[in-house]
């Protein structure tokens, strides 16, 4: 899978995807930090890749239509520290190996993932 990692996530996430086989660029690897979430929406979708954030505007399927993008996924964690967010990203990076992201909004809780389309 080809991940599109957003300012809000560290260093460590993308190491975490590349050390599971996937391919992941972060919104700092392409100077695009500070930039509306529009432009990174974009670039996602430009690259084909599967946007991964905390950032909540992105869970809003009006304004970001998930058929519309290679998949979305919103971390939505009660604590945004690094080993918070690796411990949850295990989960829906297992789920990619049997599911399709394209297309659908994934919310990651700390306790369960709902998938919208």
């Amino acid at each position: 899978m080809r991940f599109k990692i957003d300012e809000n996530l560290s260093d460590q996430v993308k190491d975490y995807l590349i050390n599971a086989g996937h391919d992941a660029h972060t919104t700092r690897d392409e100077s695009l930090n500070g930039k509306p979430d529009e432009q990174i929406a974009a670039a996602a979708k430009r690259e084909q890749r599967i946007l991964l954030t905390l950032d909540s505007d992105f869970s809003n399927i009006l304004r970001y239509p998930p058929q519309e993008y290679f998949g979305i996924v919103f971390l939505k964690l009660a604590r945004q520290d690094n080993a918070s967010v690796l411990r949850a990203l295990s989960r829906p990076v297992e789920m990619l190996k049997q599911y399709e992201i394209a297309g659908t909004l994934w919310v990651v809780t700390d306790n369960d993932i709902r998938i919208r389309e």
